[in-house]
């Protein structure tokens, strides 16, 4: 009996040790034991890091029903609201409204229309803290003005038009002149129709309008902005397609002369092309805008307009496939973008561009004076030097439709204070942003895989600086010359570091590294880069 117990225990404990054995090929399988790695450098007995837990899966939120709708009337000056009342559900609703599908407001259950809204129609999409989705409202009826009383219409073309003059109206500020009239467009300014007003401070001409007749606005003295549907005298622009010729200007050449002295805004809603020198030698001017239907821009079409402070354009240079003339300051008069600064009226400060998917090479490069220039969402790519000496710029956003920047993109740009790359960017061009020594700090996005050559060449404002997880490749001189970097964040994924990367870091005191001392020395680090591993390294996975 005594010999079967024992011969019984030495069989358990023979079981034993194979149950230990399988469960620390088991460990080994799933937790790889690295301590003999020549990568370590964790003590034997160090124990690996431990796992982290399994977090319970959040669960998937109710989608939102019920409806949305606005009340009000669509009229500019009037105010929309968000009727929530037959939404689903409880918690915080978060409005954005939209004219088409651009978007005009947010984050609020009312919005007041402007006058560029007029012929659009407007919607509301909500959305419910809590639930997924959204809702979105039916559109509005086209928005309209209030249109002048005492106007006089004129049927014209077999009765199915109507031409309209001031009539027996109040020349007393505003004039509105409506789109339809008893039930038929109007589509005709008379000749002298508004002519010596002197009272009137604005008026508005609906983009039914298709013709203006001679001196329409002549002796309009006061006159301060007017929304236009073309320039000239019609739409179709076969002749007369200069501004003053509605103030009764022969020509461009005495348009100046012309137009009132009062007159600063002027907003283009409709056309298909601004003609050449269709606004030349408008020294009074401050700001114009152009639409998105146009399509095309004459030579000198904005020449001698000293005064501009802001211009809203669709696109850059002559024409919206960009075939060519793609410098800004070819509607200037600019023969290329190196005469671009010289062209550009000293006044201008902000442009906004609204209908493009790109910025070509060079296309604002030198304009020295600029401080905002707005990009559209839509645009995907920036090009080479697209910015290039704009020494001016304080401001400028990219959109999340951008995924690459071109080489030279903001070099120079030495009154940028900070920029956002959104995470769309997966292309960082060479010396994108060197020179720009007033960026105190700057965001990469996590799809860029390699810091160009010269990236950030003497980027001298830049105190710290964190490099996203999967850059595999540091560029030659890519932050040479950053003489105010206190500390650098490095990713465990980059392989290389080039040549001159961090030459005269003079202030760089800390590295904090993603990885552990023998992923460190992996990496290949080029000469002259002593201020990089002189400075103290935390090892911060390790």
């Amino acid at each position: 009996m005594i010999k079967k117990t024992k011969k019984l225990l030495e069989i358990a404990a023979i079981a034993v040790i194979i149950g230990f054995a399988m469960m620390g090929c088991g460990e080994s399988e799933n937790n790889p034991d690295i301590s003999n790695s020549p990568n370590n450098t964790n003590t034997p007995n160090e124990p690996n890091p431990p796992k982290e837990p399994n977090l319970p899966k959040e669960p998937s939120l109710p989608a939102l029903s019920g409806t949305v709708s606005i009340s009000g009337t669509a009229m500019v000056g009037n105010t929309l609201t968000a009727d929530t009342s037959s939404l689903g559900g409880s918690g915080t609703i978060s409005y954005q409204w939209k004219r088409g599908t651009a978007v005009i407001g947010s984050n609020s259950s009312t919005y007041t229309l402007q006058t560029a809204d007029i012929d659009k129609t407007i919607t509301v999409t909500v959305t419910r803290a809590g639930y997924s989705g959204s809702v979105t409202s039916s559109p509005t009826a086209i928005v309209t003005l209030q249109m002048t009383e005492g106007l006089a219409y004129e049927l014209i073309k077999g009765n199915t038009e109507y031409l309209v003059s001031l009539g027996t109206a109040r020349a007393l500020g505003e004039i509105v002149i409506p789109a339809v009239y008893n039930g038929l467009p109007v589509t005709a300014i008379a000749a002298n129709g508004f002519s010596n007003c002197p009272n009137m401070t604005s008026i508005i001409i609906p983009t039914s309008v298709t013709d203006i007749g001679a001196n329409a606005l002549s002796g309009c003295t006061g006159l301060t902005s007017i929304t236009i549907p073309f320039t000239g005298a019609s739409l179709n622009g076969t002749a007369n397609t200069h501004f003053g010729y509605l103030f009764g200007a022969a020509s461009y050449t005495n348009q100046n002369s012309s137009i009132p002295s009062s007159l600063k805004t002027v907003i283009v809603t409709g056309g298909k092309s601004i003609g050449s020198d269709a606004f030349r030698g408008c020294s009074g001017l401050t700001s114009i805008t152009i639409p998105n239907s146009v399509t095309s821009v004459g030579r000198d079409a904005f020449y001698d307009c000293s005064s501009l402070t802001s211009i809203t354009i669709p696109f850059i240079g002559a024409s919206l496939n960009g075939t060519a003339d793609t410098h800004f300051g070819y509607i200037f008069g600019a023969a290329s973008y190196t005469n671009n600064n010289s062209r550009i009226p000293s006044s201008l400060k902000t442009v906004i561009v609204t209908g493009v998917t790109s910025i070509g090479d060079y296309a604002f490069r030198g304009c020295g004076k600029l401080t905002s220039i707005t990009i559209p969402n839509g645009v995907t790519s920036i090009g080479s030097g697209a910015f290039y000496d704009c020494v001016g710029l304080t401001n400028i956003t990219i959109p999340n439709s951008v995924t690459s920047i071109g080489s030279s993109a903001f070099l120079n740009c030495r009154s940028l204070t900070s920029i956002t790359i959104p995470n769309s960017v997966t292309s960082v061009g060479r010396d994108a942003f060197s020179y720009c020594s007033g960026l105190t700090s700057i965001v990469i996005p996590y799809g860029v895989t390699s810091i160009s050559d010269g990236a950030f060449f003497s980027c001298s404002g830049l105190t710290s600086i964190t490099i996203p997880n999967g850059v595999t490749s540091i560029g030659i001189q890519a932050f040479s010359y950053c003489s105010s970097l206190t500390s650098i964040t490095i990713p465990n994924s980059v392989t290389s570091i080039g040549d001159y990367a961090f030459e005269d870091c003079i202030r760089l005191t800390t590295v904090f590294y993603n990885g552990n001392g023998s992923n460190w020395d992996s990496i290949t680090i080029g000469t002259y880069n002593n201020d990089l591993t002189n400075a103290t390294r935390y090892y911060v996975n390790q």
